[in-house]
């Protein structure tokens, strides 16, 4: 598929992904093609994110990530509440771009392959390096440092975390269902001085 194309499929996903179903329809039913890149937006502020992509807008609200959009391998232009933000896109890459405070911190990942196991994965958007831990205080991912991410894959499982650092714990999630083939992404947030878990899934 031309790269002209491809763009356009990607700005209407991305324009789409305010609408649940059918951002999610216009997303996951296409077929990445074998030099395609992915990322996406996670809007950490309160306020609402004003996105746009190849003359495509929306809105993304506070507190809200969008699904991972694809296009070609190449050089891209991303606005962020009016600000111009160039991303590289290469082949089989994979990244999270995290508005907060005015301005866009891009994450590099590791594409998830192994769709026998479920990913999970968090995202430390606070102040203060972070462990992810179970109920129970069992370390799972960290300390995991501001603006800055771990994942590990792990057997299905249904079980609430929690958050914290030096043995406190500052928040906890209901229980959370990991299933195979799916991430699931925790991203740690710091809103009027308390520490709050967004639970983001996404199949891939």
């Amino acid at each position: 598929m031309k790269k002209w194309m491809m763009s356009a499929a990607m700005s209407v996903a991305l324009l789409l992904t305010t609408q649940v179903q059918a951002g999610d329809a216009a997303l996951y039913g296409a077929i990445a093609p074998a030099n395609a890149g992915f990322f996406r937006v996670m809007n950490a502020d309160s306020a609402p994110l004003s996105v746009e992509f190849n003359g495509k807008p929306f809105t993304l609200a506070g507190g809200n990530c969008s699904p991972y959009a694809f296009a070609v391998e190449g050089d891209y232009t991303l606005k962020l509440n009016g600000q111009s933000l160039p991303i590289k896109l290469s082949k089989g890459s994979q990244q999270t771009l995290l508005w907060q405070a005015g301005k866009a911190t891009p994450i590099s990942e590791q594409p998830f392959k192994d769709k026998a196991k479920a990913r999970l994965a968090l995202y430390n958007l606070a102040a203060d390096p972070l462990s992810l831990q179970t109920a129970a205080g069992q370390s799972i991912l960290g300390p995991v440092n501001p603006a800055a991410f771990a994942s590990r894959d792990v057997n299905a499982v249904k079980m609430p975390f929690s958050v914290g650092k030096g043995g406190q714990v500052l928040a906890s999630t209901a229980p959370v269902v990991l299933k195979r083939g799916q991430v699931t992404s925790l991203f740690v947030l710091s809103a009027g001085g308390q520490t709050k878990v967004s639970v983001v899934e996404t199949p891939q």
